[in-house]
């Protein structure tokens, strides 16, 4: 629940034990962490109005999602990153935001850069001049934490710079991958 929106207009608010009471004019809202409860004073009684759920039934499995590229070519503008399975378990509409990250084997999602405006399934990610690592985390709606994650999409960029010094005579040398003499 969150509890800024629910008692921002509290006049006073009471405690006692797990539910709090936020008495507003000419209200007095209660709510424990289940559900939300409105009450309204009539002829001196307090009596419900209404009550709204407020559990989150959220995300069990986080789907998947394709897009695994890699290029030679900088910048490298990758084709879009697919769904292939939704994510599951829960209930609600289903909420996305896609994450990203150039460090290597990095596995602490809360390190990782949030890109805005990436609400949606599957995702284009537009030009990259560097290797970047992609995940899309889910939740639903109600739920205040993307609980889930899809897989890993690693857009490899091979950065391979033309030899401009030939050096020592020495043994084969590498460039880009393949032998030369």
């Amino acid at each position: 629940m969150n509890s800024f929106q629910f008692y921002k207009k509290c006049y006073v608010l009471i405690s006692c034990f797990f539910l709090t009471f936020c008495l507003a004019a000419p209200s007095v809202f209660a709510a424990n962490s289940d559900s939300e409860v409105r009450y309204a004073f009539s002829n001196g009684k307090i009596i419900e109005v209404s009550a709204t759920s407020s559990a989150c039934d959220n995300v069990t499995d986080g789907g998947i999602v394709s897009g695994i590229q890699s290029s030679t070519a900088i910048p490298f503008d990758p084709a879009p990153f697919l769904n292939v399975q939704l994510p599951s378990g829960g209930t609600g509409a289903l909420e996305y935001l896609w994450l990203s990250t150039t460090s290597p084997n990095n596995l602490n999602f809360a390190t990782w850069n949030m890109i805005a405006n990436s609400d949606a399934a599957s995702y284009d990610a537009g030009p990259l001049t560097q290797t970047t690592y992609f995940v899309r985390c889910s939740r639903r709606a109600g739920c205040s934490d993307y609980v889930r994650e899809s897989n890993i999409v690693i857009v490899t960029i091979n950065n391979c710079d033309p030899i401009t010094n030939a050096g020592k005579i020495g043994p084969n040398q590498f460039g880009c991958g393949t032998s030369f003499d």
